[in-house]
């Protein structure tokens, strides 16, 4: 995707990545995962998508030593290990919000349905629910089957997505709408 949108610019961008022989470029696009294993290429501009994830701590720190100007991107202020953002980024600028964009036409309004659990008794680290007692909050029958019958009863005709908490509970919650006789597939 990055990758079409810098060549719908003109530009002609390296890729770093396994499969590929990395071409001389001014713009390279790499996973932070595989740029890791490498080494560092000099760069005047870092570009880093999803800005929050705190994997991409050590390589933006690597990049504030060697005086790199670096861009982060992100739809949450927060990083996902709570590092403080505002040391790895220069300036913090607030984007466009969901609600801007529905009324802007770039998004649909969201309607959405909950399964009713206990998440007051999951431990959070980071603002973030504990996976293993979220799934066992997630994984009853009864919760399956609330989620099977509000798909009947408010989109049954509809392109739905469900959110689950692993993938074990997405091949459960996809193998429930199997048996219950619904057309399903995860991702």
């Amino acid at each position: 995707q990055a990758i079409e949108k810098f060549q719908e610019l003109g530009c002609d961008p390296g890729i770093i990545s396994s499969g590929f022989k990395t071409k001389k470029s001014n713009i390279y696009i790499s996973s932070v995962d595989t740029l890791r294993n490498r080494d560092y290429p000099k760069l005047s501009l870092l570009m880093v998508d999803e800005a929050h994830i705190a994997s991409f701590a050590p390589m933006v720190r690597h990049y504030i030593e060697q005086g790199t100007y670096i861009l982060g991107l992100s739809g949450s202020p927060v990083s996902t290990r709570g590092h403080d953002l505002s040391k790895m980024y220069n300036s913090l600028v607030k984007s466009i919000d969901t609600p801007q964009l529905i009324r802007e036409g770039y998004l649909s309004s969201p309607t959405y349905y909950t399964a009713k659990t206990e998440l007051g008794k999951i431990s959070t680290t980071m603002g973030d629910f504990d996976k293993k007692q979220l799934f066992e909050a997630y994984n009853k029958p009864g919760v399956y089957q609330n989620c099977i019958q509000k798909f009947l009863r408010h989109a049954p005709n509809d392109i739905t997505v469900v959110f689950c908490v692993n993938r074990e509970h997405t091949i459960k919650t996809y193998q429930s709408f199997i048996d219950a006789g619904i057309s399903a597939t995860y991702v």
